[in-house]
């Protein structure tokens, strides 16, 4: 991996949810997306499709070294290990940018981490906007 090119790395959630709402697709953005394995096999756990879907845009990453910052996070956070997986592939890479959508957002301040939240509102707003499109299609 390029040191000077962004890396983007996902946690479960943002997979999870945009694999739900069949909008999987607004993460074609980014030339790849690099998952934890901890966090892909969340998502296999829950949402087993989601990785065959884009296959191609998916890179499952093994672990990397772990940084003792994140580690003394762990408990303040209560992360669980997909977090932790992620947050130390953050680090690792320096320039990064994490996919979540969790609310632990003082942890990725503190440890300087680059993140594009993706909560209930974005994949709702993205879903509105699928649907809209459609609706708009299917009267003219």
């Amino acid at each position: 991996m390029d040191k000077n090119r962004l890396v983007v790395i996902a946690d479960a959630g943002p997979i999870i949810h945009l694999d739900e709402l069949g909008c999987l697709d607004v993460l074609a953005d980014w030339e790849k997306v690099y998952v934890p394995n901890a966090v892909w096999q969340e998502v296999v756990n829950h949402q087993p499709r989601a990785m065959d879907v884009f296959s191609s845009l998916f890179i499952r990453q093994n672990t990397v070294k772990t940084s003792p910052l994140v580690t003394a996070l762990t408990p303040l956070y209560t992360l669980h290990s997909g977090e932790q997986e992620a947050l130390h592939w953050c680090v690792a890479m320096g320039n990064s940018l994490l996919l979540t959508d969790d609310t632990a957002a003082p942890c990725y301040s503190t440890l300087q981490i680059n993140r594009l939240m993706i909560t209930g509102y974005v994949p709702w707003s993205i879903f509105n906007a699928h649907v809209w499109s459609k609706f708009n299609k299917q009267r003219h």
